[in-house]
């Protein structure tokens, strides 16, 4: 499961480049929506708070990065590559 070991181990997953091609991977076969249909509804981060209300295909395209991607890493706030 998704938070097997709690927030901190899932973090530490999404860090690696391995896991987060595996779930793109995942994602691209199960998902029914578009990355453009998925809002941002609430972030936790003050720092975070312009992509309320914000679209993650749009928000990828700005970061210049694919949608999966910034859903794992890109956005501000979120687990970041070493």
């Amino acid at each position: 499961m998704a938070l097997d070991g709690g927030v901190a181990e899932l973090l530490r997953r999404l860090s690696e480049p391995q896991t987060r091609a595996r779930l793109r991977e995942e994602v691209a076969q199960s998902m029914p929506q578009q990355w453009s249909d998925i809002f941002i509804a609430s972030v936790a981060s003050p720092g975070a708070q312009a992509v309320v209300g914000r679209d993650v295909a749009s928000l990828a395209k700005e970061a210049g990065c694919d949608p999966a991607e910034y859903a794992f890493t890109c956005w501000p706030g979120s687990v970041r590559r070493s």
